[in-house]
């Protein structure tokens, strides 16, 4: 079970993929269908920021997301099956060939 928080003020941060849902599913190698999280069916998504809750780890992630969970500010659990691609370009698509 994972759970996670939006991260608010990224806006205007961006990379070279396009956009953060096909940076998304440029690193997950996957095709962002559904909401990421857990039990919604909405398929009209974005790609957002988010950080793991209860993890020393502080990194950032990108996941699909429905413009309704976009705008909580709490904690909600994702699907299991949601690939957590790394925010930070320095790590994908900006990462010197």
């Amino acid at each position: 079970m994972t759970k996670v928080k939006i991260v608010s003020g990224i806006t205007g941060k961006s990379c070279s993929c396009g956009s953060w849902l096909e940076h998304w599913e440029n690193f997950s190698n996957e095709k962002a269908i559904l909401c990421s999280a857990k039990l919604c069916l909405e398929t009209q998504l974005v790609g957002v920021h988010v950080k793991k809750m209860h993890s020393t780890n502080s990194a950032q992630y990108i996941i699909p997301i429905c413009p309704y969970h976009n705008k909580l500010e709490r904690v909600f659990e994702i699907s299991d099956n949601i690939i957590l691609v790394s925010a930070d370009p320095k790590e994908t698509c900006g990462k010197a060939k």
